[in-house]
């Protein structure tokens, strides 16, 4: 699962199991206009011509039924689906997007801290099952790029949001710590029984063609997109 860089066009590329791919572009591809977002999603090979992204909420909803269009109409952080024949994509900064795949079925989310917390790791393990008709142990998993331990530093009201696994704090002074997202992630699918996990080792704040709203501020748009790549003939 080689991670590939295109100095070009600041993206970062992988191939992942069960024949899907995953891209993540960063802030100079200029994704926040949608036509710009649309070509691009489109534009690697055996992409399909339908993209769906979410109108996030920072929350823990994974939908299965939703609305197949390119508009940001579907309010959650996530999807899952049997169909093969669209892609799926997030938009992501510092909050890491987890790709939950199958044989026959996949999902997709952006995870920040209250979407750990408020069980969204859980839920997408749980809509993959339903579509695919698989267990957990039958799943892979990829956690995309995000903030690392060392640039993120958090407070009491997200280390007492919920019970984050030990190895994913680093305690610091008066109360603070620093949080690894990707690793409490990974934490929890071991927990679930998906067994195979692997991180991006991507951090949004280290990469300098990446943008991180913890330290740069909001306002750059970044997206984390994932479709099946095996088998399928650009027309």
């Amino acid at each position: 699962m080689l991670t590939e860089f295109d100095t070009n066009n600041t993206s970062y590329a992988w191939n992942l199991p069960f024949g899907f791919h995953a891209r993540f572009g960063g802030p100079a591809l200029a994704l926040d206009d949608p036509d710009v977002r649309n070509r691009w999603l489109r534009s690697s090979a055996h992409a399909p011509e339908l993209w769906v992204m979410p109108k996030q909420q920072h929350g823990a909803v994974v939908l299965t039924d939703f609305s197949i269009n390119n508009r940001l109409e579907n309010f959650s952080d996530g999807f899952a689906t049997s169909n093969t024949d669209i892609g799926l994509g997030v938009f992501g900064s510092d909050c890491p997007a987890i790709a939950l795949l199958t044989p026959c079925g996949f999902g997709i989310v952006h995870c920040g801290w209250r979407g750990f917390a408020g069980g969204v790791v859980d839920n997408l393990t749980t809509a993959v099952s339903s579509v695919s008709s698989l267990k957990p142990s039958e799943m892979s998993a990829f956690i995309g790029p995000g903030i690392c331990r060392r640039c993120y530093e958090v407070d009491t009201a997200v280390i007492n949001s919920c019970q984050w696994p030990a190895s994913s704090f680093s305690p610091l002074r008066n109360g603070h710590s620093h949080l690894d997202l990707a690793e409490a992630i990974q934490q929890r699918l071991l927990a679930l029984g998906v067994t195979r996990v692997v991180k991006s080792d991507v951090c949004t704040a280290h990469a300098q063609n990446l943008h991180s709203r913890r330290h740069q501020g909001p306002g750059i748009v970044q997206v984390f997109a994932l479709h099946y790549s095996l088998g399928r003939l650009r027309s």
